[in-house]
């Protein structure tokens, strides 16, 4: 007897009744595929099982190595078993005159999917992956989904491009701790993911338990029934539809468009296998009825908001969409009763979802079958281990990128299906509450019901048996996550981030962009998290998140697709699901819109770690359940929460978390991570370049306990000369009980600046950090550097220079090949052309040669190095930067092109390995002085834009002016390397830029973006960009370590809109201490209640009343906080004031500067000292300009008032942030009625303000010709 299941559609009954008229109705896709044919199903695990050839490669056993190679190919076709040969289109849409790149069949060695990969913890994959395509601009990569494995270099590197006709290395290595399971491997390269993905590059990795662990045989993976289904869908072709007046989706008479049609046979093989087509429909493929669709304008009417057919939200299912499952359409599987089977649904689509039930055929009627839902994403037997498996009758939703993993033991024989998306037509009140109307709807695309396996059982009834029992190794886990769980249950964690995910069409607008749904690009502003988006340009991004390995974090991930934005200038929310991803580090799920995960019914698994997890758009209020948390999608509904809790281990690095709709990540809905070293297992230093007379020593301070110091003597009391330092993770000399590369535990490497005597030769020496730190906290102070003990390793470069006592030598350490071993980069000069050697972390090795600077051959001075990943690749750039005598140039060489390109001949290396293509000179061409330079990730990262730059995992390039910086410049300048950003951004085979001579200078290279400038208030003479522990801080912020001329310690943090603010370590940190005043008018003034105040870091509430608080006596770091009425606070140094409600009087005149100042309401009055930054707030407010420079004023609402020179002009210009023509006023005093003033503008055509020659003032967002209207005030 036929079920109703038979003879439905996946389009719907009354679709196909309505559309179908006139055509062949055989052409229409059938939610039962092929009932009559029997397609044996193709199980390449199965294969290996039992030892078949097959589409698969294995290590697992005593084989610790898995050798293969992966071939990107252009394909023509593919055959489908099932279905019939599938080939690919000609990137044209006929009817529409507009091409599109979703029309192309790409696989891995020539197969969809790619082949099985299986290993197990403790195997390395070696790939070589090959990239065959024919298009030039199809760069790619390779990405392991769900890997607990190294970001770096080699690894799971997603942050880098191969081009086409290049091969690359790929080098993993599972650690032990790795999930066991289902992960699978594809292309991430930003920009083309999507349609690579869509055009079928994916294929199954499963990580086996290892093969000789104890207790295998609960479940022997070479035995046990484990079906891994790797589920693509693909939009098929149709035929075109003529128009007439009265046809219900094609009105014009002179067009033909395939909508609502069958789908086209193209041919037919002499088997009589059907040829079709992919789709050129613009969805990716996927065609179906726009919601905002005029049939008599098929080709859409934009300037009416009216889509092309198959364009922007769509109203019905998707209606050529077919879901293989191993490359076949409905196969069959064959099962016997009384045994467990377990099935593992891998979704590598790039947009489909799927909520999955195992329905049994009775008659005319489908019976859901309860499981047991034992798995998610990697841990395909995750919810075995401690009790924490679900009976359920439908999956978790299977979002693009999932796994979900069940049992199932077949009590009886009989027909069941894999079914996705049953709607009421088909199951009746058994259909999902998300799929019981048309399927399940995305926000964009609906998609309809389909049988994706059929699954045969044969034998007797048999009572089901015993759940298999988890492994041990999966009790352990199992425990480490239930102490996390536990953790987030006491707010016991390290750090908690909130995201914003949004989705709104006039984002793109407000971008310039013109969204095409067959450009990706187009898109880019519409998809942003926390206001901001991964722009392939590098002109938006939001910033680094960068939490410490060893540490917890709640992120808060709240979707607010489909709330309106009244601030874009076209408001056109999409209410959207967004499945998070994010790599390397897994995940528990907490709650789902305030609902305990443990407190749902189907929806997931409480305690088991995943990588994906479905974000529901806003909601109608009060719809989220137990049963459905997700609730009913209503635009400018309340915005959906999910919280999950991760744990970052093992491994340091970069990668992204994103939205697995592939289009929206590519249209730049990803963040970077960049997981840094825990501050307790980081040192602090600098170089000591002055020397000891009874043996030189640098001193070290610990990250995390800024007063913890020790001083190391490299080189013996004998030496007295300077020594250079670098601060690294080089290696380890003990064994250690990690899964990571190395111990994670930054070294010390030190090299001479310059030897005593020709005799001498220069010694590198890399200490240990992890011994240093034991010894360190047994009390231990002072260390010789002649202890075997604290040395990891020394070497003698420069074997093949004549070394003598004039030149001189520096060092700097950063992982530049990306084997997880930070490598050591010695530079020297003096009397000599420059030269750099590179030795490897792991093994001391000399890996490369690099002569700088070759265009200025004249130039034989000191040269300065630093190492940091500038491009965002996940290797190491090397910094160079001129000493005295040159053109003051800095040079960028590429980590990338040094590891496979670099050779033993400096020059050459320099030619092949060069990032900058134009010469970048950061003081001018008139500066001739020396340039130190550093890198690292020291500007702000704000949870909302604020117009000013932000840090991204692109490191940053930070020079210094040593010999003072010119006029017009500030000492210290932190910029990012902008080249080749997203498409061709770090990609491996393109050309150099090395080699061009300087004849052409530019103070702002067009491939270096400066971010921010500022003179520090003490002279610096060495610095080093790294993270530490700053108090009042979250844990680890990036920090500048610094030392001063006069020999003090300093860190340097950049605050909000990149304010610098400096924190010295000359004397202990003492805890806060809190102020309080009365209700009345009160005076608290540390140069008075010395016993009320400490030196430093003081936090003063005064409350309300007419308050005086005074703390230009104290070292700094106070934070002063008015209160209500009028208050007159007076600054110190670096403190932050908030005058509050009231007319307040907020001066910095007395202190040390670099304080932050905040008005509030009232009409505040403001004095300034130097470095300030000061923001006016609501009402009318005066800033009154003394004869210092150097601050940031922000005047807020109201009309204000800038008195830019008061009786003298100041030593440097300050700067008008907001300056409002009309509006606010410029006043200068004491210079008469008529003074000599002049407008100009600087490079960013800022309006600028000189009084008698000197600049005085800049004024953004503003021009010359503006400012000459403004209003001025003379006294």
């Amino acid at each position: 007897m036929a079920s109703q299941l038979e003879n439905a559609y996946i389009i719907g009954q009354d679709n196909f009744n309505e559309w179908s008229q006139g055509f062949d109705k055989e052409g229409y896709l059938k939610v039962l595929p092929h009932p009559e044919e029997k397609i044996p199903f193709k199980d390449p695990f199965k294969d290996w099982q039992e030892g078949r050839p097959g589409n698969y490669f294995s290590s697992w056993g005593p084989d610790k190595e898995l050798d293969i190679s992966l071939a990107i190919e252009d394909l023509e076709q593919i055959e489908i078993d099932g279905f019939g040969i599938l080939k690919a289109g000609d990137g044209e849409i006929p009817w529409l005159g507009h091409q599109t790149p979703f029309e192309f069949l790409r696989g891995y060695n020539g197969t969809v999917p790619g082949p099985l990969l299986i290993a197990e913890p403790g195997d390395t994959l070696n790939i070589e992956l090959e990239n065959n395509s024919t298009n030039p601009a199809q760069n790619s990569n390779f990405h392991f989904h769900g890997g607990h494995v190294s970001p770096l270099g080699h690894g799971d590197n997603v942050l880098f491009g191969l081009e086409s006709g290049k091969t690359w290395d790929v080098d993993i290595e599972i650690p032990d701790n790795q999930p066991l399971g289902s992960s699978w491997y594809h292309p991430h390269y930003h920009g083309l993911t999507n349609e690579q993905l869509a055009s079928g590059l994916a294929g199954l990795l499963v990580v086996n338990p290892q093969h000789d662990l104890q207790d295998l045989d609960k479940w022997n993976p070479e035995e046990m029934p484990m079906h891994f289904m790797a589920i693509n869908s693909f939009g098929i072709q149709q035929t075109n539809r003529k128009g007439n007046p009265d046809d219900p989706l094609n009105q014009d008479p002179n067009l033909e468009i395939p909508a609502g049609t069958p789908l086209e046979v193209l041919d037919k093989t002499e088997n009589g296998e059907k040829v079709y087509e992919l789709s050129d429909a613009v969805g990716i493929g996927f065609n179906a009825l726009p919601e905002s669709y005029d049939p008599e304008n098929p080709t859409g009417v934009p300037e009416q908001f009216l889509f092309e057919y198959g364009g922007g939200v769509l109203a019905e299912p998707v209606e050529n969409a077919i879901h293989t499952v191993n490359g076949q359409y409905n196969p069959t599987l064959e099962l016997k009763t009384g045994e467990w089977n377990m099935f593992t649904l891998a979704n590598m689509d790039i947009n489909a979802h799927h909520v999955v039930q195992l329905v049994k055929k009775e008659g005319d009627k489908l019976i859901p079958q309860e499981v047991s839902f034992v798995g998610i994403d990697a841990n395909t037997f995750g919810g075995l281990a401690g009790d924490k498996s679900k009976q359920i009758t439908e999956f978790p939703i299977l979002n693009p990128g999932g796994r979900k993993s069940i049992l199932k033991w077949f009590e009886e024989p009989g027909t069941y299906y894999l079914l996705s998306n049953g709607t009421e037509e088909i199951l009746g009140d058994d259909a999902p509450v998300l799929t019981e109307d048309a399927g399940f709807d995305d926000g964009r695309f609906t998609w309809g019901p389909q049988v994706l396996s059929t699954i045969e059982v044969t034998g007797d009834e048999v009572a089901t048996g015993p759940l298999p029992e988890a492994y041990e190794t999966l009790e352990e886990q199992s425990q480490e996550t239930d102490e996390l769980v536990e953790a987030v249950k006491n707010g016991d964690v390290d750090k908690e981030r909130k995201y914003i995910w949004s989705a709104n069409i006039g984002g793109a607008l407000a971008e310039g962009n013109a969204p095409d749904d067959t450009e990706v690009l187009s898109f880019e502003g519409t998809y942003r998290i926390n206001g901001e988006y991964f722009s392939t340009d590098g002109s938006s991004m939001t910033p680094v998140a960068m939490p410490m390995l060893d540490t917890t974090e709640m992120w808060t991930i709240v979707n607010e697709s489909g709330l309106s934005d009244p601030s874009l200038p076209q408001d056109l929310p999409l209410v959207e699901f967004h499945p998070f991803h994010i790599h390397q580090n897994e995940f528990i799920v907490s709650e789902i819109n305030g609902i305990p995960v443990e407190d749902m019914a189907q929806t997931y698994l409480a305690g088991v770690l995943g990588d994906t997890i479905a974000l529901p758009p806003t909601h109608e209020p009060g719809t989220p359940t137990p049963e459905n948390p997700y609730g009913t999608p209503q635009q400018d509904g309340v915005p959906s929460e999910v919280k999950i809790a991760m744990n970052f281990k093992d491994f340091p690095g970069t990668y992204v978390n994103h939205c697995h709709i592939l289009f929206h990540e590519d249209a730049g809905m990803m963040a970077p991570v960049k997981v840094i070293l825990n501050t307790r297992d980081t040192w602090l230093g600098v170089g000591n370049k002055e020397g000891d007379p009874d043996g030189t020593k640098v001193e070290l301070n610990r990250a995390n306990q800024l007063q913890e110091r020790i001083s190391l003597t490299p080189y013996g009391e004998e030496f007295t000369g300077g020594i250079d330092l670098a601060i690294a993770d080089i290696n380890y000399k003990r064994d250690f009980d990690h899964y990571n590369v190395t111990d994670n535990v930054t070294d010390v490497v030190t090299v001479q600046t310059s030897l005593e005597n020709s005799q001498n030769e220069f010694s590198v020496k890399v200490f240990d950090g992890k011994t240093l730190i034991d010894k360190q906290e047994k009390e231990r102070k002072e260390f010789d550097g002649q202890d075997e003990e604290l040395l990891i390793t020394e070497f003698a470069p420069f074997q093949e220079i004549d070394v003598s006592p004039e030149q001189v030598a520096s060092v700097a350490a950063g992982d530049i090949n990306g084997d997880g071993h930070s490598d050591i980069v010695v530079g020297i000069g003096g009397g000599v052309s420059p030269l750099i050697e590179i030795y490897s972390g792991k093994n001391s090795e000399l890996l490369s040669r690099i002569a700088p600077f070759t265009s200025e051959e004249a130039f034989d001075g000191k040269i300065n190095l630093a190492v940091g990943d500038a491009t965002g690749d996940n290797f190491g750039d090397i910094i160079v930067g001129q000493g005295s005598g040159g053109q003051g140039l800095v040079e960028v060489y590429s980590g990338i092109l040094i590891d496979g390109q670099g050779t033993l001949d400096g020059t050459e290396t320099a030619r092949q390995t060069a990032l900058l293509s134009e010469p970048f000179q950061p003081y001018g061409d008139s500066y001739q002085g020396e340039i130190e330079v550093t890198s690292g990730h020291i500007l702000q990262r704000p949870d909302e834009p604020n117009d000013r730059p932000v840090q991204t995992h692109y490191a940053n390039i930070t020079t210094m002016a040593v010999d003072g910086a010119p006029d017009g410049h500030e000492q210290l300048k932190v910029s990012t390397y902008l080249a080749d950003h997203g498409h061709g951004e770090g990609s491996y085979g393109e050309e150099p830029h090395g080699g061009e001579s300087h004849e052409e200078s530019s103070e702002h290279s067009s491939e270096i973006r400066l971010e921010t400038e500022f003179t520090p208030d003490s002279e610096i003479e060495e610095f080093s960009g790294t993270f530490a522990d700053i108090p009042d801080l979250p844990r680890g912020e990036p920090v500048l370590f610094s030392r001063t001329k006069n020999s003090e310690s300093q860190l340097i943090h950049l605050q909000e809109e990149n304010a610098p603010t400096s924190i010295s370590l000359s004397s202990p940190t003492q805890s806060s201490q809190e102020v309080f005043g009365t209700t009345g008018n009160d005076v608290l003034d540390a140069n008075v209640l010395t016993d009320d105040f400490n030196d430093s870091g003081n936090i003063v509430f005064a409350g309300s009343g007419n308050d005086l608080v005074d703390t230009s006596a104290s070292i700094g770091q106070n934070r002063i906080y008015g209160g209500g009425d009028n208050d007159e606070l007076i600054a110190g140094n670096s403190d932050r004031l908030v005058g509050g409600a009231g007319n307040d009087i907020l001066d910095a005149s007395l202190g040390e500067d670099n304080n932050r100042i905040y008005g509030d309401e009232g009409d505040d009055i403001f004095f300034l000292g130097r470095g300030e930054r000061l923001v006016g707030g609501a009402g009318n407010d005066t800033f009154s300009v003394g004869s210092n420079g150097g601050n940031t004023l922000t005047g807020g609402e109201g009309a204000d008032r800038f008195w830019v020179v008061n009786a003298e002009l100041p030593d440097s210009a300050n700067t008008i942030a907001d300056f409002e023509l009309n509006v606010d006023a410029i006043g200068i005093a004491d210079f008469g009625n008529s003074p000599n003033l002049s407008f100009g503008e600087d490079n960013e055509s800022n309006a600028t303000l000189t009084l008698d020659g000197q600049l005085v003032a800049t004024f953004l967002g503003i021009t010359q010709d503006e400012l000459a209207t403004a209003t001025f005030s003379f006294g």
